[in-house]
């Protein structure tokens, strides 16, 4: 059986606290964001803020950063980030390539 080449992960989960509109707190963890954004972990990491000796190699943009959230919009919340980082990166790379045909190459 051949292996697939490894993708690189493109989410990084936030653990958090979420307080509730009632008052109550509580502790959604790595795993409990994977399931409620609805993510496959090969496409995921931590991003544990209280080690950041964990990041070592890993540029913040690189991911699209994903947190514990208190009104349980996961999925619009992830769709949204999605498009925007897109749409950014289009941004970027429309800029790159109108710099790259205004220089001439000898």
């Amino acid at each position: 059986m051949k292996h697939l080449p490894q993708r690189p992960p493109k989410y990084a989960l936030h653990p958090g606290p979420v307080r509730s509109l009632e008052g109550d707190c509580r502790w959604i963890g790595y795993w409990q964001l994977v399931r409620l954004y609805k993510l496959h972990p090969r496409d995921c990491i931590e991003w544990n803020t209280e080690a950041p000796e964990t990041h070592i190699g890993r540029h913040r943009s690189n991911y699209i950063h994903l947190y514990a959230l208190f009104n349980e919009d996961y999925l619009e919340t992830r769709l949204a980030l999605e498009a925007e980082t897109k749409r950014y990166k289009n941004l970027l790379l429309n800029g790159l390539k109108d710099v790259l045909e205004g220089v001439q190459f000898k």
